[in-house]
């Protein structure tokens, strides 16, 4: 598995690392935070926040459950607005 992200200190923490490590995710970064690349993604992470604080887990367990299930649940129809939203 393969992970983009910008670089910022919370994605350096040590416990991140260990944890994607752990999990042999290997980082593909560092992106830059304002790409405009990105601009899709971030749509997705604010659908995919609202599904998941709609449901309010409880735990970290349920957390996790709940965020697979939300992520494989947004269409690739929605995705596909995402990208066409992104200007030319």
């Amino acid at each position: 598995m393969h992970l983009h992200h910008d670089g910022a200190p919370c994605h350096k923490a040590k416990v991140i690392t260990k944890c994607l490590g752990d999990q042999n995710v290997d980082i593909l970064g560092p992106w830059p935070g304002n790409s405009r690349d990105l601009n899709p993604i971030e749509n997705s992470w604010s659908i995919l926040k609202r599904r998941v604080d709609k449901q309010k887990p409880t735990n970290s367990n349920k957390l996790q459950e709940v965020i697979m299930k939300e992520w494989v649940a947004i269409s690739q129809e929605l995705a596909q607005k995402s990208i066409e939203s992104m200007p030319s």
